[in-house]
């Protein structure tokens, strides 16, 4: 799978055999004494060969291509349970809810009981944002403790307007 990718990195065939092992899953360990390096030595060679940049690249690409041609078997898959009447409707509900999740349909967030819905910074008037300003640095002034040094610090501004 990886070949495309080994073969303008110039990869040994040792190389290009652990890169191909990985992609099929294999251990990294196991990989390597499959691909023909010693066994006592397995571990360190999947190590060193992990951080070549080529090798790390043909994997991705190589395990990318998996991912892709078993997309469509795994929706199949999830598309038949979702239908199957005899699965039980646990079953068939997680499959419609992963069906919709995968096809960008993802339900809104249930808003805590006595709280209005959080409106987007952008959607904000500038008085809105003036207010939430206020209402964070209040939470914060709460929040702070008194320290108390020899030298007293430079004012610091105290409100959004006193930056602005």
């Amino acid at each position: 799978m990886a070949l495309d990718v080994a073969l303008t990195h110039e990869f040994t065939p040792k190389q290009h055999a652990f890169a191909s092992f990985l992609i099929d899953g294999v251990e990294k360990r196991k990989a390597a004494e499959l691909a023909g390096y010693a066994k006592e030595s397995a571990d360190l060679e999947a190590n060193r060969l992990l951080r070549h940049p080529a090798i790390l690249a043909a994997v991705q690409i190589g395990i990318a291509k998996r991912l892709a041609i078993g997309a469509p078997m795994a929706l199949s898959v999830i598309q038949d349970f979702a239908l199957d009447t005899s699965m039980h409707p646990k079953i068939r509900l997680d499959a419609a809810k992963t069906l919709l999740d995968r096809a960008g349909h993802i339900a809104p967030k249930a808003v805590a009981q006595g709280q209005n819905a959080a409106k987007p910074l952008n959607e904000m008037s500038m008085a809105e944002l003036r207010e939430l300003a206020d209402k964070l640095e209040g939470e914060i002034s709460g929040r702070a403790k008194e320290v108390s040094s020899a030298k007293a610090a430079p004012a610091q501004p105290q409100t959004i307007d006193d930056i602005m």
